[in-house]
């Protein structure tokens, strides 16, 4: 198994302010708006973090799906994992697997340079899980979604290295996003079911209602702590348990 981690989406009601947050707290910018993310009732923007990525999507229109989504979390929350295989072979048997589990494929397509997979979010739980694969591709490299831009070098934030998705039954959730990768689930020394990728860790953890359901944590590796912090502030991104919070997402630094 050699899933990586290469991009996580953020959905919001409003693109532009939470946007700006972003780049303004981890010290990134836009590369990339693209136009067919309308096809889904949305708009987006995407934002480097080393050689991974931190999209914004947001609904521009009442009868697109993350409408329901934003309504059942209360507002701004992680909205989807999207992962590199290896190749297309691992790509096509981490399809397989899914098919082989009951879980409906929400979206694929073929492109020149790749091909792109998106699993139905009810079947894999937790939220949406999309799998791609670059034609000659390296984790760290080219990343067709965002235009092919590579390096987000210079920014306060260089990786995310590890994400939470939280649900009422962690146990049969990490079970079945771990077939889904070719594991089979195991419990952390922490405590804590994981799936372990390339280049992040996805853990599970239990929540008690549907509204608190989903992808709901990132730890970043940040090599500007102190300016994250400082400018989160003053933009009353810090709760009053000296949390920082971006887009309903609660943000660990390291």
């Amino acid at each position: 198994m050699a899933l990586s981690l290469r991009q996580i989406a953020l959905v919001a009601r409003e693109r532009d302010p939470l946007v700006a947050d972003v780049c303004a707290v981890l010290g990134t910018t836009v590369c990339c708006v693209d136009d067919a993310v309308q096809a889904f009732g949305l708009e987006n923007a995407v934002m480097p973090l080393g050689t991974q990525f931190l999209e914004v999507v947001a609904p521009v229109r009442g009868d697109a799906a993350a409408v329901r989504y934003l309504d059942r979390r209360g507002g701004d929350a992680g909205y989807m994992v999207i992962c590199q295989a290896g190749s297309a072979a691992e790509q096509r048997a981490c399809r397989d697997r899914a098919v082989a589990l009951g879980v409906r494929i929400a979206w694929e397509q073929r492109h020149a340079d790749g091909s792109y997979l998106q699993l139905h979010p009810r079947d894999t739980g937790g939220c949406f899980l999309e799998i791609d694969a670059v034609d000659g591709g390296d984790p760290g490299g080219r990343w067709p979604p965002t235009g092919g831009v590579v390096d987000g070098t210079g920014t306060r934030a260089s990786a995310i290295s590890a994400i939470e998705i939280a649900a009422r039954e962690p146990e049969t959730l990490c079970a079945r996003w771990r077939a889904i990768a070719g594991e089979e689930a195991t419990v952390a020394i922490s405590g804590k079911l994981e799936l372990s990728l390339t280049n992040a860790i996805i853990r599970f953890t239990r929540c008690e209602d549907e509204r608190s359901e989903g992808l709901n944590a990132l730890t970043l590796r940040c090599s500007d702590r102190e300016a994250i912090l400082a400018t989160a502030t003053a933009r009353s991104l810090i709760d009053e348990n000296t949390a920082l919070t971006l887009g309903g997402v609660r943000i660990t630094l390291e």
